[in-house]
């Protein structure tokens, strides 16, 4: 294998693959230990079409197949509006517009939230790890 500075490249990966994911369940869990939780409202879904490169907004048409879905909320903080796209996309549309939903905000920046039902991020970042775990066990 290729050696960077006398470290083997795919330990690098490998640890990035771990390390990675490990930074969003830190932050994750510091969101929901200090997070504030408050309703928020999907004001609209976007749509990133697959190979297109572009959005769009999700209305009632049909989904596209290769598409992925993420929600823009609005919710108040101290008498002021937020909008915010959810940072997580799905393959799915998982929210209708106008449904409301419980999300935790950041108390120093409102607008890093997250959705403390949302397991795609989680079951994404285990499998990730698990592929770094097994690129570094292979190179031993």
């Amino acid at each position: 294998m290729a050696d960077f500075m006398g470290i083997n490249f795919m330990f690098i990966i490998g640890g990035a693959c771990i390390a990675v994911p490990l930074l969003d369940f830190l932050k994750r869990f510091m969101m929901k230990w200090n997070g504030v939780e408050v309703d928020a409202t999907v004001i609209k879904t976007e749509e990133v079409i697959k190979g297109a490169g572009r959005r769009r907004i999700h209305g009632d048409s049909p989904s596209t197949k290769g598409s992925t879905y993420f929600p823009i909320f609005r919710y108040n903080v101290e008498g002021t509006d937020f909008e915010t796209e959810y940072a997580i996309r799905d393959t799915k549309k998982k929210y209708s517009d106008g449904e409301t939903v419980r999300i935790r905000y950041h108390k120093k920046n409102p607008e890093k939230i997250i959705i403390p039902t949302d397991r795609n991020s989680i079951i994404m970042n285990l499998v990730v790890m698990g592929v770094g775990l097994f690129i570094i066990i292979s190179q031993i």
